[in-house]
């Protein structure tokens, strides 16, 4: 659910998105290097977890069952689990390859069979091992890998599955990942929830539960399970899904960022930097003709940086580029005019404070790519206000926060348009509580 909140106060403008959490109860039942993993990503969706080393077989409490073993299920758990699918559930199955784990690999089949999901189904067995090189993925569900790969350790391929839909393939194109939904039709009649069987327990183990793993785990909890708990989810995607708009504010000079800055028109301060590491601070002060370029690769950052006018060519603009987590960014551009400023972060829990100030012609562009991001922009001064502004997650939180103010008149209207033309556009998961609070006065 998104919730939106539209005030006047006087000539202050203030928009508010808070996205709501939705969470339910979650079964995971595990072998331990494989189960803590689930379980950390779905809490960090904000689902109430229930993790177990052994089955359980009244389901009642549980909206979701991730059965993530690979011996042999019993008699018992097989029949709570056909029930809870009829009643709706969503049920994922590890399955794996023909060498280790067959007896598990037949008793899947045969369970979702049963249900409806194809008479021959095969998993291992007679279709045999895929490769590894998983690289191909459903895109009606999935977040496209562009030629990236997933990482698997050994996978049987999956064949004859009905009216089941694939969610990943490795390079030749063999199936190694099927998700059956009952409100699609790829189940039996009386079957409304959804089943998805991945044939590989080490995809969600601890050393390769990271990158496109991540993404992919993330895309099923947050898209697939979210559309079955809600009656969504359908053959065309999951229409009712968790996307909710993410800002992205475009006034901005862009053509390849106004070339630059014109090759930077400077002649006077210029600072080239590049770190490597971890824990890093740094400080840097410019006064005068200003231009910065910092690249920063590894995680608990502290960057400050001040770039003051006090005129001559003015100018300003600074290109920074962090790679890592935990990063924490102060850019304060004060001064006659110019200034702008390109930041890229990409990973998680990162804090940026970007301060844009007096006399107009501001300009931002900001990226943050990854989880839990807190980002705070004040652009004031005498109009020319600009900032495009990209977040984007994969569950965590983000929060943002947008200050312009200034002598022109500026105007937040919907569906997400501003005055000058700026859009909104992007993605944020519904369970994560992002917030976003744009205030414009003069």
């Amino acid at each position: 659910m998104l919730l939106l909140t539209l005030r006047r106060l006087s000539s202050i403008f203030l928009l508010m998105l808070a996205v709501n959490a939705w969470a339910d109860n979650v079964l995971v039942i595990h072998q331990n290097y494989a189960g803590p993993g689930v379980i950390a990503r779905l809490e960090a969706a904000g689902h109430t977890v229930t993790g177990s080393t052994s089955e359980v077989y009244d389901l009642s409490a549980y909206d979701q069952v991730w059965d993530t073993r690979y011996n042999s299920m019993s008699g018992s758990a097989v029949t709570a689990y056909d029930s809870f699918v009829q009643g709706g559930g969503f049920l994922y199955l590890t399955t794996e390859n023909p060498g280790c784990c067959q007896g598990r690999n037949n008793q899947v089949a045969a369970l979702i069979s049963s249900m409806g999901g194809g008479a021959g189904l095969t998993i291992g067995g007679s279709a045999g091992y895929a490769s590894n090189n998983v690289n191909t993925v459903n895109t009606t569900y999935m977040t496209d890998l562009n030629g990236a790969s997933l990482t698997f350790a050994a996978v049987s391929a999956i064949a004859n599955y009905g009216d089941g839909q694939w969610l990943m393939k490795d390079y030749a194109g063999k199936v190694v990942s099927v998700m059956w939904v009952g409100n699609a039709g790829n189940l039996a009649e009386g079957y409304t929830g959804t089943v998805i069987t991945v044939a590989d327990i080490n995809w969600i183990d601890s050393t390769r539960l990271t990158g496109n793993n991540i993404t992919a785990l993330d895309d099923i909890i947050n898209g697939i399970v979210y559309g079955t708990v809600q009656g969504t989810i359908s053959a065309e995607g999951n229409t009712g899904g968790s996307a909710a708009p993410t800002p992205s504010y475009s006034s901005g000079i862009t053509a390849a960022q106004q070339s630059r800055r014109d090759g930077f028109a400077g002649t006077g301060a210029e600072v080239n930097a590049n770190i490597e590491g971890n824990n890093n601070d740094v400080y840097i002060q410019q006064t005068g003709t200003h231009y910065l370029e910092l690249g920063i690769i590894g995680g608990s950052n502290t960057v400050n940086s001040t770039q003051t006018s006090t005129q001559l060519g003015i100018i300003h603009y600074s290109e920074v580029d962090i790679i890592g987590d935990n990063n924490t960014l102060d850019i304060l551009q004060t001064g006659d005019s110019d200034k702008s400023a390109f930041v890229s972060i990409t990973g998680d829990s990162n804090t940026a404070n970007i301060i844009q100030k007096d006399t107009g012609s501001h300009y931002l562009q900001l990226d943050l790519i990854g989880d839990g991001h807190d980002a705070t922009i004040l652009q004031e001064g005498s109009g020319n206000h600009a900032a495009t502004v990209e977040l984007e997650n994969g569950g965590g939180p983000w929060i943002f926060d947008l200050t312009q103010s200034g002598s022109t008149d500026k105007e937040y209207s919907l569906p997400h348009s501003m005055s000058d033309g700026s859009t909104t556009s992007g993605t944020c998961y519904v369970q994560a509580g992002c917030s976003l609070t744009i205030i414009q006065n003069d």
